[in-house]
């Protein structure tokens, strides 16, 4: 039964891995496609997006993307030649800017809305009504369970599996 259960399990993460990735790609190319923003450039602009409450500083763009400065100083530069992101200077710190989304940024983003929404009518035509309420049923479980997952021991299982690079890319 335990070999049942870990085949079947095993078979979730390939599937889970090949639907989102197939589904990133698809909704990347389109709004690419129709706005010639990268995907790169999308996760800068998504993470400036959800700070709601004042524009995030550039150190915590870097800090959420866990990406070198570098590669976002270059990025938020291409952004800001195309009119999308401002750096607005910290007053009572020069050395401190903070990103905020341009009027257009935020258009694009709405587009990504319709873009996201596309792709999911198209990919979700396969499925019956019967079939549909059982997902949402399924994944509401699966919601459930990742917000009450504890990773307190997230450490000892990686030590366990071991930490090599390699055998966390192929998780």
């Amino acid at each position: 039964m335990a070999d049942v259960m870990s085949e079947q399990i095993t078979a979730v993460k390939a599937l889970l891995h090949d639907v989102f990735h197939g589904m990133r790609y698809q909704i990347g190319f389109l709004f690419g496609q129709h706005t010639g923003i990268t995907p790169s450039q999308l996760a800068v602009l998504q993470v400036i997006a959800g700070h709601t409450k004042e524009p995030p500083t550039f150190t915590a763009v870097v800090r959420e993307l866990n990406l070198a400065p570098s590669t976002v100083s270059g990025i938020v530069k291409r952004l800001e030649r195309d009119g999308l992101v401002k750096r607005l200077q910290e007053p009572a710190d020069l050395r401190v800017s903070r990103l905020q989304l341009t009027g257009r940024a935020a258009q694009l983003l709405g587009t990504l809305c319709k873009v996201y929404d596309y792709c999911i009518d198209q990919n979700f035509k396969v499925f019956t009504q019967d079939e549909l309420e059982s997902f949402v049923e399924l994944l509401a479980k699966l919601k459930m369970a990742i917000e009450l997952a504890d990773l307190a021991n997230l450490d000892d299982i990686v030590a366990r599996k071991g930490s090599r690079i390699e055998e966390l890319e192929n998780c």
